[in-house]
C-alpha cells in the first residue's frame, strides 16, 4: 500500500484541532480546520470496518461543524454590516439545528437568546431560554450561570 500522510489518527487530531477553535470562538480559523478535515478524508486508505465508521462519523461531525460555523460567520458579517436582521434571526435558528458538542450548542444557543432578544424576538428568545436550561441537566450549567 502507498505511504499516505493522512490515516485515522492525524484526521482526528485535525477534528479536535477544529473543536478546541470552536470553543475559543476563532470560527475562521475552525471553519477551515474542518474543511481540511474533509478535504484529507478524500486522500485517506482505511484497512478495516472499525476505521471506515471512525471516518464516517468525523467526517460528518465535520459536515454540521462547517454548516453550523458558516451561518454564524454569515450572521457576523450581517451583523457588523448593519444588515437585514431577519436574515440574522434566520441565520441564529439554522445554526442551532446543527449537530454539535453540548458544549458549543449551549454556546450557541445562549448567543441566539441573546440576538432574539436584542431584535425584540420574545417567543424565539424564550425557546432558546428553554434549551440554554434545558442543558443544565448535563452538568454543563449550572442554575447560577442560568440567571
Amino acid at each position: 500500500m502507498p505511504f499516505l500522510p493522512v490515516n485515522v489518527q492525524s484526521l482526528q487530531r485535525m477534528v479536535n484541532e477544529g473543536l478546541n477553535l470552536t470553543t475559543k470562538g476563532e470560527f475562521g480559523p475552525s471553519l477551515e480546520a474542518f474543511r481540511r478535515v474533509l478535504h484529507s478524508a478524500t486522500m485517506m486508505a482505511v484497512t478495516s470496518g472499525n476505521e471506515v465508521q471512525q471516518v464516517k462519523q468525523m467526517i460528518k461531525r465535520a459536515s454540521e461543524y462547517i454548516v453550523a460555523l458558516r451561518l454564524e460567520l454569515e450572521r457576523g458579517e450581517l451583523e457588523k454590516s448593519g444588515g437585514d436582521i431577519v436574515r440574522q434571526l434566520e441565520c441564529i435558528c439554522y445554526n442551532s439545528l446543527c449537530g454539535m458538542e453540548t458544549a458549543h450548542k449551549y454556546l450557541f444557543f445562549k448567543r441566539a437568546f441573546k440576538v432574539c432578544y436584542k431584535a425584540k424576538n420574545f417567543i424565539t428568545a424564550a425557546h432558546f431560554a428553554r434549551m440554554v436550561i434545558d442543558l443544565e441537566p448535563t452538568g454543563l450549567v449550572t442554575p447560577d450561570v442560568v440567571t
